[in-house]
């Protein structure tokens, strides 16, 4: 267990992870791109953007990603839709340490 408590690592790719956290929690259809990333040193990266989100969507994936303690978020983007004030987008950069 690390010093966050969190003792759960992935145990397959990052970019299936991804899809199946998507899947998991019902948001398949909301993924809108999902590719990889070049990592320095000994971590692999994917970028994901999300969209058409509600606050309850944002937070299962964050808490679904905040569950391993291989996993760390490098950069995430949150942008409110002009079509429905209601939803965003989000943009996250995800890597896994190998």
């Amino acid at each position: 267990m690390d010093k966050d408590g969190k003792n759960k690592m992935i145990s397959g790719g990052l970019l299936s992870f991804v899809q199946k956290v998507g899947n998991d929690l019902g948001m398949e259809e909301k993924i809108a791109s999902l590719k990889p990333k070049t990592a320095q040193g000994d971590r692999s990266a994917v970028s994901v953007r999300f969209e058409q989100l509600n606050l309850n969507d944002i937070i299962n994936i964050l808490s679904s990603i905040d569950a391993y303690s291989d996993l760390e978020v490098d950069s995430l983007s949150l942008n409110r839709r002009f079509d429905d004030k209601n939803l965003a987008d989000l943009y996250m950069e995800i890597s896994k340490m190998i």
